[in-house]
């Protein structure tokens, strides 16, 4: 192999590895607000709350400049569906979304409120478990721990 192409490979490779990393420590915090479980109940927002714990800046798509409380771009932000793991009882948009333009910087200690909206959710009395899962500008992922969906949510098959 070329020297060329073995250092073509070797940054390949670091630069996989930098992105879609998930947060191992903890350092971003992603909570539910106001609530124990997941709320979807407002029209689809799910309110959320990002605390940056870690040392250095984060920064989050965000859909429009007003805020608190931002509304993270549809890239930013997931349900994973934890148990059961099936996607039998999801209901699924498909959308297709302008490419983010504004982005909301957390520092050190930064706590924000933000609202996201899901393109893939629990069908109306899913009893399982998920975790809300947020995208920094960096491609790394942070979640929420496991979350019950709140009873009282009463998102239609439509998803909204």
């Amino acid at each position: 192999m070329k020297k060329w192409m073995f250092a073509a490979s070797i940054a390949l490779l670091a630069t996989a590895c930098v992105h879609g990393r998930v947060d191992p420590g903890g350092a971003v915090v992603v909570e539910p607000r106001g609530a124990d479980c997941l709320d979807m109940s407002r029209n689809g927002a799910i309110p959320l709350v990002v605390t940056n714990r870690s040392p250095r800046r984060v920064a989050f798509h965000v859909a429009g400049v007003s805020g608190p409380p931002y509304v993270l771009h549809p890239y930013a932000f997931a349900i994973d569906f934890v148990e059961p793991e099936s996607y039998d009882n999801v209901v699924a948009a498909i959308e297709h979304f302008y490419s983010p333009t504004n982005d909301v910087w957390l520092g050190a200690g930064d706590r924000a409120e933000v609202e996201a909206y899901a393109s893939i959710w629990p069908r109306p009395g899913y009893t399982g478990m998920v975790r809300a899962r947020i995208t920094d500008t960096n491609g790394r992922h942070y979640r929420s721990r496991e979350l019950a969906v709140c009873a009282a949510d009463a998102t239609s098959t439509s998803g909204r």
